[in-house]
């Protein structure tokens, strides 16, 4: 998409899970639905978004699942992103290392070798920097970065937080974002940096 097209961010639906209706190839087999329902006035084209990558078919947000979503059509791509120990973004959902790889504790406070040492889910893939993440989606696809979390268990998602509250979660995500967009800055993609947490 160029700067002056419409995204709209889909429900999942049947590339949640890369479960396809048979017969089709990838994400943009969608399209051949008739979704026109579904859009809003004025909204010519539904741009579909790889949640996680295809994490159907590839464990989330690895290189794997970035490639794969492209290769196969998708509009963009989502990914999280979380800080290890020395604060280098990750494509990492979780706060925890424990449910999705064979390493222990949180994302935050484990070594950058570590963490992206880590095998997800008994794959054989890595868990990537944000960086490597990013390097891996073509500059012709949409990448949104979820900020997921700063490195603390002190947020909010979701949640409106009050005038009084809104300095201390600025500071709190600001190295964080900082690092972030230090990272972005220069790829070729459209991006769209995103989360659910007031603050960020």
């Amino acid at each position: 998409p160029s700067g002056n097209d419409p995204v709209r961010i889909v429900p999942a639906g049947p590339i949640r899970t890369g479960s396809l209706p048979e017969g089709t190839s990838g994400p943009r087999a969608c399209r051949q639905r008739d979704v026109s329902p579904a859009r809003p006035p004025g909204v010519s084209e539904i741009t579909v978004v790889a949640h996680r990558g295809f994490a159907g078919r590839y464990p989330e947000n690895t290189v794997a699942a970035l490639r794969a979503a492209a290769a196969a059509g998708a509009d963009a791509v989502e990914l999280d992103a979380v800080p290890t120990a020395d604060g280098t973004p990750v494509a990492f959902h979780d706060d925890r290392l424990d449910d999705l790889t064979d390493a222990t504790g949180p994302v935050w406070e484990t070594p950058t070798d570590r963490v992206c040492g880590a095998e997800v889910l008994a794959s054989g893939h890595r868990v990537p920097t944000l960086s490597a993440a990013v390097a891996a989606v073509p500059d012709d696809t949409l990448v949104n970065v979820e900020l997921k979390n700063p490195g603390t268990t002190a947020i909010r998602p979701g949640e409106r937080l009050g005038a009084d509250d809104r300095p201390a979660a600025r500071e709190r995500w600001g190295p964080f974002v900082d690092r972030v967009l230090d990272v972005l800055d220069g790829v070729g993609n459209d991006l769209l940096v995103s989360s659910f947490c007031e603050g960020a």
